[in-house]
């Protein structure tokens, strides 16, 4: 799924936040309970910020009002004519 995790220094890091997890619900899971509502709160605009970095963006590289370079046009397109 993740190659960062088919290394050692992953795999050992995702044992370490796995134990981490373990040992927050074990020992504190009342405070993890109270923390929650708010950490799904949380969750949404930094869901928002990290996950929408690819989409394709490519500023610059059209000008802006060139409706030819984006593929619009003003003009209906025409048919081809029967004679080419």
């Amino acid at each position: 799924m993740f190659r960062c995790f088919s290394t050692l220094k992953g795999a050992a890091l995702l044992v370490g936040v796995m134990l981490l997890a373990v040992y927050l619900f074990v020992w504190h899971g009342a405070h993890v309970a109270v923390a929650l509502p708010f950490l799904l709160l949380l969750a949404c605009p930094l869901m928002h910020v990290f996950m929408h970095g690819g989409h394709g963006h490519q500023h610059g590289s059209m000008r802006h009002g060139d409706d030819a370079a984006e593929g619009y046009s003003s003009q209906p397109k025409q048919p081809p004519s029967p004679d080419a």
